[in-house]
């Protein structure tokens, strides 16, 4: 009876062998579309950091490159994408908190938002901006991290084209195939909200890190599973601007709120930051309802608003610009008016002289 059972064991074995090869070619041609293996030697990025979910490890730097930029990025002792800062100081100091878009995805450091602030304004940004963040593990960062840096200000960088996602674990779930899934998260209703720590099992992240084909069945399944889960009346231009739930925006208004608590005393602004496809909404339906909800929200909790939409969308001669034209953040001049548009909106708050 051994030698069917090992017969079909080999040929198992053999099929699934095959089958990873031929994954692996499909995707470095470019025929499938998948998340690639790692092999453990992401020695940058950190995704499976215990209170973050993803950050950085310290003093490290790595090379970044895709079909539209080539840039590095170094990490300081921290694991922040910052030049190191002193704990303590006299003089003004604003804290950057964001995803990707403020983390300066794409760009030299130099070229991003929070630099080009500190260079034009005199006043020290410390960026604890991380790409893969939601508003949640922002939030977390500044308890954390910040807290032990003197600042008299917070700059938090809004993303609703993802933002929303990255805040509703059920609907992180159905996208199966994005590595940062496990993170923490706040789940409940409210006000009953509470803290959980999604964990990814050991051998999914195994599976994950060294097969391309575990990683092509992933991000099939996440693509049934989002068609599954679409509105059938969803808009013809869709944009969380607007097509956010209930439920979604009920859970940022109460991570804001507890930011809001946390940097009591301090200035706290909230920067609302768009995407192409949200110009493109912008053009047919005109003011977005979470722009009008979130400057009821300002109001309540007493942070500064600044929605970048409407100014960056008004811009159409050159907004195609402001983004890469392979990836959908900001390129250098994207960061470019995005500062020169916040400084102009802080410039009696913030950055009064």
């Amino acid at each position: 009876m051994r030698h069917p059972v090992l017969a079909l064991v080999g040929v198992t074995l053999a099929t699934v062998l095959l089958m990873e090869c031929g994954t692996l070619v499909a995707v470095e041609s470019g025929w499938l579309d998948s998340q690639r293996p790692d092999y453990g030697t992401q020695r940058y990025w950190q995704g499976n950091h215990e209170r973050f979910g993803v950050w950085r490890h310290p003093n490290t730097r790595t090379r970044h490159q895709s079909e539209c930029f080539d840039v590095d990025y170094r990490s300081n002792a921290i694991g922040a994408r910052d030049i190191e800062r002193s704990r303590d100081t006299r003089v003004p100091r604003v804290v950057v908190l964001g995803d990707s878009f403020l983390g300066g995805w794409g760009v030299t450091a130099g070229d991003r938002l929070s630099n080009r602030l500190e260079a034009s304004t005199g006043i020290e940004h410390i960026n604890l901006a991380m790409a893969f963040f939601g508003p949640y593990q922002e939030l977390i960062v500044y308890r954390e991290l910040a807290r032990d840096y003197s600042h008299d200000a917070v700059l938090v960088g809004l993303l609703p084209a993802n933002d929303f996602v990255d805040i509703d674990l059920e609907q992180a779930r159905i996208e199966l195939d994005y590595q940062y899934l496990y993170r923490p998260y706040l789940v409940g209703d409210p006000p009953d909200y509470t803290h959980l720590d999604l964990e990814e099992p050991p051998l999914r992240r195994g599976l994950r890190d060294i097969s391309y084909l575990f990683n092509a069945v992933l991000s099939l399944a996440s693509r049934q599973a989002l068609a599954a889960n679409r509105d059938p009346e969803e808009a013809e231009f869709p944009s969380w601007y607007y097509d956010y739930s209930e439920t979604q925006v009920a859970r940022l208004d109460e991570i804001l709120r507890r930011l809001s608590h946390a940097a009591a005393g301090k200035t706290l602004v909230v920067l609302l930051i768009p995407t192409a496809q949200d110009f493109t909404r912008f053009d047919h339906s005109g003011p977005a309802p979470l722009s009008h909800h979130l400057a009821e929200l300002s109001q309540q909790e007493g942070f500064i608003l600044v929605d970048l939409l409407p100014a960056m969308a008004r811009r159409t001669g050159e907004r195609a610009r402001f983004f890469f034209p392979c990836d959908y953040h900001w390129s250098a001049l994207g960061n470019r008016v995005a500062a020169q548009l916040v400084e102009r909106a802080l410039a009696t708050t913030l950055y009064a002289r």
